[in-house]
């Protein structure tokens, strides 16, 4: 049986297809979700980033952000997006007004894995200064402690 120009053409494209797709990386784009544990400077801290969108940072036992929380004395959310077609990824957390949703302040940041799977993140806390590399001192390693 002799396959057509026309089917064997088609047939050609989507294995050459398949093969190129299945060389590329795939990236978890979850893998970020969790809780992270890390130390810095002696002090033990938690990252959580929840797969509805909101974050939140435990240090010293003092939880800031969430869902809801006051900054100020003003009720505020803190949400985070990540964009993995960077490298290193691009993470962003955001302060919001709890009334009316208005975002108050980005701390963007860079994040990588490392062989061990722990998050290398890097944040800047200057808005709209995201870091282009992993600097010490704005560097921390988190182990994920629980999904």
């Amino acid at each position: 049986m002799r396959i057509k120009p026309q089917k064997r053409s088609f047939w050609l494209t989507t294995t050459l297809l398949f093969i190129a797709l299945s060389s590329f990386k795939m990236v978890d784009q979850h893998k970020h979700e969790g809780v992270w544990k890390g130390v810095d400077k002696g002090e033990v801290g938690y990252v959580g980033l929840l797969p509805s969108g909101h974050a939140y940072f435990v240090i010293e036992g003092d939880t800031m952000g969430g869902k809801s929380f006051m900054v100020q004395g003003v009720e505020a959310s803190m949400k985070y997006t990540v964009d993995y077609s960077t490298s290193p990824y691009n993470v962003d957390f955001r302060l919001y007004l709890a009334e009316s949703d208005a975002p108050m302040v980005t701390m963007p940041g860079i994040f990588k894995f490392d062989a061990n799977q722990n998050m290398v993140l890097c944040m800047s806390f200057k808005p709209g200064d995201r870091p282009t590399s992993f600097v010490e001192d704005q560097t921390i390693v988190l182990k994920k402690v629980s999904n």
